[in-house]
């Protein structure tokens, strides 16, 4: 430390020594150089202290902006890492799909399209391919009711006979997807397509039987048949989709009125088949009482020849 002579407002106290002492510092504002500043210390007490260059309070900041520049830095890194791990996850998971046992999947790279077809998991290029699943079991819609309420859907389910009268028809379609690509790429809506077929294809055939037909003996013909046109005309448009079936869930009078009037005409007519069965029966056995040598007409309907009449 070098002894020093201080003058205070230029004028030289020799009453007091001093003593001049050069003090390295930390200069925050100079980004971490070395200054150095000058401190006049008496011995006993301090008399002159000029400010230093960086004083105990600049020293506590530039210590809290260390620390918090380095906490930025961490959490930049932590963030960079954060983002990277994102990114790689989400180009992991668009590299692979997987395909169940009941499902297809079509391929399209660069807008062509490939049937995949087996099952497990698979790769693909991201962000160049994209996937698209299909379910392949067997499924269906109805015609004629709704399946949620089991309502009527008139405009779908009342139609013609051949006899000319209203009948209500409920039908279930069943179908399943056979050629994806065909499926996604043909048509915007194969569903409804099939639909409007089966609709049209159930009309023609139902016109061409009459009321008792479609209610009772002739449903499985009539099933037959509506299938083998729809499957005609499916195969005419290629849609992807493969009819599985169809059935007649249920046939009825479209209204209650003629459904009330159907049945008084059905009792009668079971009430004119009983009438004319207990009729023959009944003369049978007068014809066989009146004694022997008369003929039979049982089997001719009660109908007698010339020479017996």
């Amino acid at each position: 430390m070098e002894k020093a002579d201080v003058t205070e407002n230029g004028v030289n106290s020799n009453k007091l020594i001093f003593y001049k002492a050069a003090v390295p510092q930390r200069n925050v504002e100079n980004r971490g150089e070395v200054c150095y500043s000058i401190w006049y210390v008496q011995k006993i007490r301090t008399v002159y202290f000029p400010p230093p260059v960086c004083c105990p309070s600049d020293r506590k900041k530039g210590r809290w902006r260390r620390k918090m520049n380095k906490r930025n830095g961490k959490m930049k890194y932590l963030a960079i890492g954060a983002a990277g791990l994102i990114a790689a996850g989400g180009l992991a998971l668009d590299a692979t799909y997987q395909i169940q046992e009941q499902e297809q999947a079509v391929l399209t790279t660069f807008g062509v399209p490939k049937a995949v077809t087996e099952t497990g998991l698979h790769f693909k290029v991201p962000f160049v391919q994209q996937v698209q699943k299909v379910n392949t079991t067997i499924q269906g819609f109805p015609i004629g009711y709704s399946m949620g309420n089991n309502e009527v859907v008139e405009n779908e389910g009342i139609m013609i006979t051949s006899d000319y009268n209203f009948i209500d028809v409920d039908f279930f379609v069943e179908y399943r997807i056979s050629e994806p690509v065909k499926y996604l790429y043909t048509s915007e809506q194969p569903e409804e397509i099939l639909k409007n077929i089966a609709q049209s294809c159930i009309r023609t055939v139902i016109a061409s039987y009459n009321v008792d037909e479609v209610l009772t003996t002739g449903k499985g013909e009539i099933q037959s048949k509506i299938k083998e046109m729809i499957l005609n005309q499916m195969e005419e448009q290629d849609l992807g989709i493969q009819l599985v079936n169809i059935t007649i869930q249920d046939s009825e009078p479209p209204t209650e009125e003629v459904m009330k009037a159907f049945k008084e005409v059905e009792t009668a007519k079971q009430g004119k088949e009983t009438a004319l069965n207990n009729a023959n029966k009944y003369r049978n056995e007068k014809l066989r009482s009146a004694g022997p040598g008369r003929p039979d007409y049982s089997g001719c309907g009660g109908t007698k020849t010339g020479e017996d009449q």
